[in-house]
């Protein structure tokens, strides 16, 4: 049996490392290009991706080498983010605006699902609009507070 050198092995362990992230880049690749392809066609049928998913894609994005970890760091704070503000809006919408909101529509003779043109209702559906989008963005202010750091569409 033949002996192998320190140098051969060495080589040997460095052709195995090399390989090894070869391979594990193109699964990586592999399972970004699928998450893509599912979070997209979640878009494309406006269904709201699950939490789940936008971690598993940042993730993804990081074993491929297509995120910094600072990025893709950023983007599931970000999704986290959106999440808790999104979840908050709902509860504060349900709690303190539904019932004023449908009562307005009835008054109005507008259907359960039914509302008017952004800017077009009359007077107090446009005052508690204006009530509501002050609500959101004090929410999203709060979650966006947590990280530190503003979001990419922040001026």
């Amino acid at each position: 049996m033949a002996k192998c050198s320190n140098k051969q092995v060495l080589d040997l362990q460095v052709t195995f490392n090399r390989l090894g992230r070869i391979a594990g880049s193109t699964t990586a690749m592999a399972r970004l290009r699928g998450l893509t392809e599912r979070l997209e066609a979640r878009r494309g049928c406006r269904e709201e991706p699950a939490l789940e998913e936008h971690v598993a894609f940042g993730l993804a994005g990081y074993d491929a080498g297509r995120f910094p970890a600072d990025a893709a760091l950023k983007y599931i704070v970000m999704i986290l983010e959106h999440k808790v503000a999104g979840d908050r809006i709902r509860e504060v919408y349900n709690r303190d605006f539904r019932e004023r909101a449908e009562a307005i529509r009835r008054k109005h003779g507008l259907a359960d699902d039914e509302d008017w043109p952004r800017g077009e209702g009359p007077p107090e559906d446009q005052a508690l609009g204006a009530e509501f989008e002050a609500v959101c963005g004090r929410i999203e202010a709060e979650a966006r507070s947590i990280r530190g750091w503003p979001t990419p569409w922040a001026t």
